[in-house]
C-alpha cells in the first residue's frame, strides 16, 4: 500500500463460539474491536466498533464482517484490537 494513495476496509473474516450453547438464550457470539491508524492530522486515530451476527443466523461459524469503512492510508503502522465476547 502507499501512503497518501490507498485507502484500507478491515473485515473479520471468521468469528464462532468454540463450545454448544443455547443460541439467543446463553451466549450470541459479539466481537469488539479498535483499529488505530493516522487519519486527519499528525496523531494516530482510534475507531472502535461492535459487530455480532443476528440471532436468527443459526449456530456455526459466521463470516465476513466489516470492522470500518474506507480509510484513508497515511503510512506508519495500522494497529487492531479485538476480543470475543
Amino acid at each position: 500500500m502507499a501512503p497518501n494513495d490507498s485507502y484500507l476496509r478491515l473485515w473479520l473474516s471468521e468469528l464462532h463460539l468454540a463450545k454448544e450453547r443455547a443460541w439467543g438464550a446463553d451466549r450470541i457470539p459479539a466481537v469488539q474491536a479498535s483499529i488505530r491508524l493516522l487519519f486527519g492530522g499528525p496523531r494516530q486515530q482510534t475507531f472502535t466498533t461492535l459487530t455480532q451476527p443476528a440471532v436468527t443466523t443459526g449456530h456455526g461459524v459466521f463470516e465476513d464482517y466489516q470492522l470500518t469503512e474506507l480509510l484513508p492510508y497515511r503510512g506508519q503502522s495500522v494497529e487492531v484490537q479485538a476480543g470475543l465476547y
